[in-house]
């Protein structure tokens, strides 16, 4: 994946942020830095879904 396409997605992923506005020169970045970044953003992304349902739902005793 070329950078500037790295940049897209990862600059989509940041916007998704809600009541949040991050500034991140993302340019400035190489593009190993950028995959690790995007990859971050995914595994954050997948430990918040994961642990969101288990709050949600309360433990029933039968």
């Amino acid at each position: 994946m070329e950078k500037p396409q790295l940049i897209r997605e990862i600059e989509g992923e940041i916007a998704r942020a809600p009541h949040r506005r991050y500034i991140i020169n993302l340019e400035l970045l190489n593009v190993t830095s950028l995959r690790e970044f995007e990859r971050l953003l995914h595994d954050l992304t997948t430990e918040k879904k994961s642990r969101h349902p288990a709050r949600l739902t309360p433990f029933r005793q039968g």
